[in-house]
């Protein structure tokens, strides 16, 4: 019930902020609750294939390696400057690739 009332208030205050829409928020939770359903799935027929050691340290290491890549790229854009030249652009900003 709580996790419940906490996505509820997100999605309230996505929608209030401007974030999204609400059949943005719709969407999201449908297909939100789908790849959950399907995590959950897969989990419980490897569960009885693997041993729980294995699968431990499986899904432990794509989490970690998955987020040292995130965050080496995104580490890597914004050292690089990249980041703020792609605001600047969409900003429209003097200098940007839109005011040449």
């Amino acid at each position: 019930a709580v996790l419940a009332a906490a996505a509820a208030a997100t999605s309230l205050l996505r929608v209030v902020t401007g974030y999204h829409t609400w059949a943005q928020i719709l969407v999201g939770g449908v297909l939100g609750s789908a790849a959950g359903g399907g995590w959950l799935a897969l989990g419980g027929w490897l569960r009885g294939r693997l041993p729980a050691r294995l699968l431990a340290v499986a899904v432990w290491s794509a989490y970690a390696g998955g987020s040292a890549l995130f965050i080496g790229v995104k580490m890597a854009r914004w050292v690089g400057g990249d980041l703020d030249e792609g605001r600047m652009e969409e900003e429209g900003t003097p200098g940007s690739a839109r005011d040449d």
